[in-house]
């Protein structure tokens, strides 16, 4: 019967729970929530790589215990600890500050002069119109009464990469007044649907 390395066994559950965390992260989409899109490559890699030092892991549980202190074995901890921090603390801190821009839309409109040229946040979903030209729009549904009578509001988006219709999203965009409210995307990234899709009317 082959002894088990008690220590080289709880790096490797560690291991096992961190790549099933970052899975989570990836399927559900919640990494988007304070990742830039175009990293999401860069985070796929390090999600293999992890995986391979968690296979490379598994022979060492049964391997007779070293005296030895390997301190590279925190990184994978630290890393869990990060990850962690990130998913409770960071997203709803920006969440806050994307819909207080959509939800003072009616002010923005109102008053464009007041913030044309200004860089905003802006939370909201992809709005493909077919009938014109395919524009396409950043929108937010906004309750009169009840959801049965709500309506879409759009923002026009300029330089805007091709992204599939109904694709929730977080834009950062300079406003423009050309002929009304445009948003000039600087730069975007997916991001799961909000608890509150609608707003509410002013």
């Amino acid at each position: 019967m082959k002894r088990i390395n008690y220590d080289e066994l709880i790096w490797f559950i560690l291991l096992v729970i961190l790549n099933f965390l970052m899975f989570f992260l990836i399927k559900s989409d919640e990494i988007q929530n304070f990742i830039n899109g175009r990293m999401l490559i860069f985070f796929k890699f390090s999600v293999i790589i992890l995986v391979l030092f968690s296979i490379c892991q598994f022979p060492k549980i049964f391997t007779i215990p070293s005296r030895r202190y390997i301190t590279n074995k925190f990184f994978p901890l630290i890393f869990f600890v990060i990850i962690l921090l990130l998913y409770f603390a960071y997203p709803d801190d920006r969440n806050e500050v994307i819909n207080d821009s959509f939800n003072n839309i009616s002010d923005i409109t109102e008053n464009i002069d007041d913030y044309d040229g200004e860089k905003l946040y802006f939370k909201g979903f992809i709005y493909v119109d077919k009938e014109d030209s395919g524009k396409v729009y950043l929108a937010r549904e906004r309750l009169t009464c009840c959801q049965y009578d709500s309506r879409i509001i759009k923002i026009p988006l300029l330089n805007m990469e091709d992204i599939n219709e109904d694709t929730w999203i977080i834009v950062y965009g300079k406003v423009i007044d050309d002929d009304g409210l445009k948003l000039k995307v600087v730069d975007y990234e997916k991001c799961s649907e909000p608890e509150e899709r609608f707003l509410k009317e002013d």
